[in-house]
């Protein structure tokens, strides 16, 4: 399955975590991560989970917020990417987890 991309919220990534003069590995080691899956948000070449999404928010405060709105993003295009985000995560957790019948 092809990874859905999200141009604005890997823009946005890569904007705030720079002007809060943080290095991708200085993030990576705080948030308990690795560098390669923020290289990956930047890139595009993969989304973080829903959950992910919230504590990357959560690390920069509120900041991170403003930063998708500064960029032209209305109300309501960042819920249609929080959205996106949780179908995404549904959909991994639903794959990773199958309901099993019960006896």
């Amino acid at each position: 399955m092809k990874t859905r991309r999200y141009p604005e919220f890997e823009r946005a990534l890569r904007q705030i975590r720079k002007q809060a003069g943080v290095t991708q590995e200085q993030m990576a080691r705080e948030m308990g991560i690795t560098t390669s899956a923020i290289q990956k948000w930047e890139r595009g070449a993969n989304t973080p989970e829903f959950s992910m999404l919230g504590k990357i928010m959560g690390y920069f405060g509120e900041d991170g917020w403003l930063v998708l709105h500064s960029m032209g993003m209305t109300v309501d295009e960042i819920r249609q990417l929080c959205v996106g985000f949780i179908k995404a995560d549904r959909g991994a957790r639903s794959k990773s987890n199958p309901k099993r019948d019960e006896a």
